[in-house]
């Protein structure tokens, strides 16, 4: 009797367990760092500036799933010359940034 006892009580310190251990299993997998982010097409900002514009500060920018399935595209406004990034899933922990930019309709002389 003891024994179909103890079995009962530990379902829940198992369902419990798993619920704490998969988030953090799943965020841990798809974790991005900025470093692991290749960018491509940029001409005008250095490579650590459109890395910035993409992951921000939020946790969940970098998660890579959430990247290249709910936010493909990011579209930056207050940076000129720069129209959208596209995001592309490469790997678990890798993405690649594709950067489509504004070209110039005209210039000035000056001088």
């Amino acid at each position: 009797m003891k024994k179909g006892k103890r079995k009962r009580k530990r379902w829940p310190l198992w369902v419990a367990g798993a619920l704490i251990l998969l988030p953090l299993l799943f965020l841990g997998i798809f974790y991005v760092p900025a470093g692991n982010a290749q960018v491509t097409g940029s001409t005008r900002y250095s490579e650590a500036e459109i890395r910035q514009i993409v992951f921000g500060k939020s946790f969940f920018s970098h998660n890579s799933l959430y990247l290249s399935y709910f936010r493909k595209t990011v579209v930056p406004e207050k940076v000129p010359f720069t129209r959208s990034v596209d995001i592309e899933y490469t790997g678990t922990n890798k993405v690649v940034l594709h950067v489509n930019e504004n070209s110039p309709i005209g210039y000035v002389e000056q001088g």
